[in-house]
């Protein structure tokens, strides 16, 4: 495999957002965040066809609908994680364990939320807005052509 000085910016960017003196912005947002920097350090490919796995329509539909769950990540942040962290849900093991789940959990509850909201709200919403004002342009392109 060839190391071409693209990659070579993005495991840096890895090294310096990963950096254990790095303050976090807040506890449910650090294990998103570990993740979305890993995969921009991740090999980009030479762009040649190939049959899309599960994992990249999964990635792809969590990106269409990355708004709504953008959306339900603060109320879920505010409102609903520290009820659950007072009913006492998240009090077992080390303090690893526990951040572990209540991440887990935090992003768990945001991404299926948004998903939801975009199938029961935002789809709807955006298939109306085309229907009423169609572009002239035409319609864009989601997913694989």
């Amino acid at each position: 495999m060839r190391v071409r000085p693209l990659d070579l910016l993005r495991a840096l960017a890895v090294l310096l957002v990963l950096g254990r003196h790095t303050p976090p912005p807040e506890p449910g947002v650090v294990a998103p965040l570990r993740v979305t920097v890993l995969s921009l350090a991740l090999p980009a490919g030479d762009g040649a066809p190939r049959a899309p796995w599960r994992a990249e329509r999964a990635l792809a539909r969590v990106g269409a609908d990355s708004y709504s769950i953008y959306l339900w990540h603060m109320p879920v942040s505010r409102w609903l994680m520290p009820t659950i962290d007072d009913a006492g849900l998240f009090a077992l093991g080390g303090p690893t364990a526990r951040y572990a789940l209540r991440s887990a959990t935090f992003l768990g509850i945001c991404v299926a939320g948004g998903i939801i909201a975009a199938f029961l709200v935002e789809r709807p919403a955006l298939a109306l807005r085309d229907w009423l004002c169609p572009s002239r342009s035409g319609a864009l392109p989601i997913g694989p052509a």
